[in-house]
C-alpha cells in the first residue's frame, strides 16, 4: 500500500478469462464523473490474453497476475495493493451504473457509514432489483437479499478489521464476505437509484456448472451465522438450512447431512412451512423420510414425462 497517495476510490477488478467484457467493465469505470481513482486489475490465471489486453489499451489501470487461485484472492490481492479511502469491486464481466461512484461516495462521506449499496440491473433484460437490507442486514443477506459487488461502495478503515476474503469459498464467496462484514458491525446505507449492471450467464458460471459447491458456499454461509446466533437471527438461519437441505437431497448426501443435523439442532423434529405436501408428510414420517418419498416422486414424473414425449 502506498503512503504517498490515497485517492478517493480504489476499483479492484478481479478477472478471469474476461477478454470479451473487461474493455465494456473498465469503460464504465472510466467513465465515472467526480472522485479521484486508481483502477486495479488482478487477473486470476485467465488463457484469453485478458491482461494483455487490459495493460495495451487501459495503461493507466495497475494489473497484477496472479496464478488461477480464485475470486476471493484475486480481490485479496487488488485490496492488498489498494491506497484509496474506499474500494469498489467489480466483477470483470459487469459495469457500473453512470455517477454511480460520485452519489455513493457522497453518502458515505456525509452519513459516516461503511457501506453504501444500491439498486442494481440484469444486462441484457434490464431487470431492475431494488432492495432494502432493513435493521438486520444478517438476517437479510443470508436469506433474500442480494447486490452484486459492484453494487457496494465499502470504506477502506472498516475494511482493514473485517479479515479479507474468504480464499477457500469460490462461490457466493460476495455473499460471505458481506456478511463478515454485518457481523463485523458495518453500517450500511442505500443510495437511491441505479448502482450496478449485473450480467446474468447461463451457462459458464461456477455457480451454473457446479451446483454443488454452490449449496457447500450456502451452507457454510449459514453456518457463519449460527456460530453469531441471535434470535432475530434463528429464523434466518432455518431458512437457509431449509434450503440447503431441499436443494442438495439426492445430489450431495454429505452436504444434505450436515444441513439436516443443523435443522435438528435448532428445531428438533423440524417439519418444513413448505410445500404443504412435504410439511403434511414430514409430519407423518419425519424431514428426511418426506424428502426421500418428494425425491422419488420427481423422478418417477420425469420418467413418466420422458416416456410420454417419446411416444
Amino acid at each position: 500500500m502506498s503512503a504517498s497517495y490515497s485517492p478517493d476510490i480504489s476499483v479492484v477488478i478481479p478477472c478471469f478469462n474476461a477478454l470479451r467484457w473487461i474493455g465494456d467493465t473498465l469503460q464504465s469505470v472510466f467513465s465515472q464523473q467526480g472522485p479521484d481513482l486508481e483502477v486495479i486489475v488482478v487477473d486470476d490465471g485467465s488463457t484469453d490474453g485478458s491482461a494483455d489486453v487490459v495493460e495495451s489499451l487501459f495503461p493507466q489501470v495497475r494489473v497484477y497476475r496472479t496464478e488461477n487461485a480464485g475470486p476471493s484472492h484475486a480481490r485479496n490481492v487488488g485490496t492488498y495493493a489498494a491506497s484509496g479511502k474506499f474500494v469498489q469491486y467489480v466483477d470483470a464481466d459487469d459495469m457500473l451504473a453512470p455517477n454511480k461512484l460520485n452519489e455513493q461516495l457522497a453518502l458515505l462521506q456525509h452519513s459516516g457509514a461503511d457501506i453504501a449499496y444500491g439498486d442494481w440491473q440484469e444486462l441484457g433484460t434490464n431487470r431492475t432489483v431494488s432492495q432494502q437490507l432493513g435493521d438486520d442486514a444478517v438476517s437479510a443477506l443470508l436469506t433474500d437479499f442480494w447486490c452484486p459487488p459492484a453494487g457496494y461502495l465499502i470504506r477502506r478503515g472498516f475494511l482493514e478489521g473485517v479479515g479479507g476474503w474468504d480464499e477457500r469459498q469460490w462461490v457466493v464467496e460476495d455473499v460471505r464476505f458481506m456478511l463478515q462484514c454485518a457481523l463485523a458491525g458495518a453500517r450500511f446505507e442505500r443510495a437511491p437509484g441505479l448502482a450496478a449492471l449485473y450480467r446474468v450467464h447461463t451457462a459458464g458460471s461456477l455457480s451454473t456448472s457446479n451446483p454443488e459447491a454452490f449449496l457447500q458456499g450456502c451452507l457454510r454461509n449459514a453456518m457463519m451465522v449460527e456460530a453469531h446466533l441471535t434470535p432475530r437471527r434463528r429464523a434466518a438461519v432455518l431458512k437457509a438450512y431449509s434450503y440447503v437441505a431441499r436443494a442438495s437431497f439426492g445430489r450431495d448426501q454429505t452436504t444434505f447431512d450436515v444441513a439436516y443435523a443443523a435443522l435438528q439442532r435448532l428445531q428438533p423434529g423440524y417439519v418444513p412451512s413448505g410445500p404443504w405436501p412435504l410439511a403434511v408428510t414430514s409430519r407423518v414420517v419425519g424431514y428426511r423420510s418426506a424428502e426421500a418419498l418428494a425425491f422419488t416422486y420427481r423422478r418417477v414424473k420425469r420418467s413418466v414425462l420422458a416416456a410420454a414425449q417419446r411416444t
